[in-house]
């Protein structure tokens, strides 16, 4: 009568080791391929916003909605701005039936959730607004005029809000179409509109939560990837350093 021959301890410790190694090898494969889904999820939800814009443009005379963002809205020291009182999601959600499309897959940095949801006077901020509908939402526009390489370091990107109103200009609505990039040292295809903020970007000041003022975030490596909308309303992605006047 045979007998099966069975598996000594060191056959075993030879195909637990191989699987080990296999799946040191193929899970951040599988990270990659869940982030690159994700990113593609993310660039479709910019395009689909840039096309909201241009929709309400066009019911509007060409102007875009008045918005600052997306920690400004009810924020305690713009209270008295028109920017203060809408998201781009709430602006634009006439022409975006779906509210999941200003949600990135990817979380923004957890050190920014506390600042989406509540003020430093206690009030409620974006995410806490109209029952939690705009929570999770990632997509802000620009909320300061830079011209491009006009920075701390010149590195950015030219930023154009989609309502400007801050010291030394007069409020004013902008009209894509016509602005004169050349005054921001850019073009309409070199000037961002809005980004994500779950990408990689610079914030905008010296912050101990954030080293090198990088925000990380969920795109790229470590967050080195900003996904941004630019005026002419196509997507790219671009170096976290070059954008961060959001």
């Amino acid at each position: 009568m045979n007998r099966r021959k069975a598996f000594t301890l060191v056959e075993l410790l030879v195909v637990i080791a191989i699987i080990a190694i296999l799946a040191a090898i193929l899970f951040p494969v599988f990270a990659r391929a869940r982030e690159n889904a994700r990113i593609s999820r993310c660039i479709a939800n910019l395009r689909q916003i840039g096309i909201a814009i241009q929709n309400y443009a066009e019911s509007y005379s060409g102007t875009c909605p008045v918005v600052g963002n997306i920690w400004m809205v009810n924020h305690p020291s713009y209270r008295g701005s028109i920017r203060s009182k809408d998201s781009l999601a709430s602006a634009l959600q006439a022409y975006v039936k779906n509210v999941d499309v200003f949600k990135c897959p990817s979380k923004p940095h957890r050190s920014l959730w506390a600042d989406l949801e509540k003020h430093s006077d206690g009030s409620p901020a974006v995410w806490s607004l109209d029952n939690g509908k705009w929570r999770w939402t990632t997509y802000t526009s620009c909320a300061w005029l830079v011209k491009r390489g006009d920075s701390f370091d010149d590195t950015y990107w030219a930023h154009l809000p989609l309502c400007i109103s801050q010291s030394g200009y007069p409020t004013r609505m902008v009209n894509l179409d016509s602005f004169d990039y050349r005054s921001l040292r850019s073009t309409m295809s070199q000037t961002i509109i809005a980004a994500c903020i779950s990408s990689g970007w610079k914030f905008w000041a010296n912050d101990p939560r954030f080293p090198d003022r990088h925000v990380p975030g969920n795109h790229g490596n470590n967050g080195d990837r900003a996904l941004v909308l630019f005026a002419d309303c196509h997507v790219r992605d671009v170096y976290w350093d070059k954008v961060g006047y959001f």
